[in-house]
């Protein structure tokens, strides 16, 4: 949603401007929900993918095996386990610094 600010010359053009900034702020409580709530469903994903040690496309395939690893593991688990997001999100940032420990840093070319 663009905010194109009307220029206010009487009440009238007032009153829109009012209904523009209205729509506008309500817009964007939407847009921050739903980005909120995204961010708290994801956010392991999130920040494994930022921890990961390799190129954005690479980084995207691992995480997408990481899930559905993830996923095999905590299948195993009772309910109560399975549903803690922070069981998840612990497993994930374990699995990313074992392999940020395992990789191989890239060595200088001469």
């Amino acid at each position: 949603m663009k905010n194109n600010a009307i220029k206010v010359h009487n009440l009238e053009t007032l009153r829109a401007e009012k209904m523009r900034l209205k729509a506008f702020c309500t817009y964007q409580g939407k847009l921050l929900e739903y980005k909120w709530e995204y961010l708290k469903e994801n956010y392991p994903q999130l920040i494994s993918k930022e921890l990961l040690p390799f190129d954005e496309e690479k980084n995207n395939l691992v995480s997408r095996i990481l899930d559905t690893i993830n996923d095999f593991i905590l299948s195993l688990f009772p309910a109560g386990i399975r549903e803690n997001k922070v069981i998840g999100a612990a497993l994930r940032l374990m699995q990313v610094f074992i392999i940020r420990a395992f990789e191989q840093p890239k060595k200088a070319s001469s």
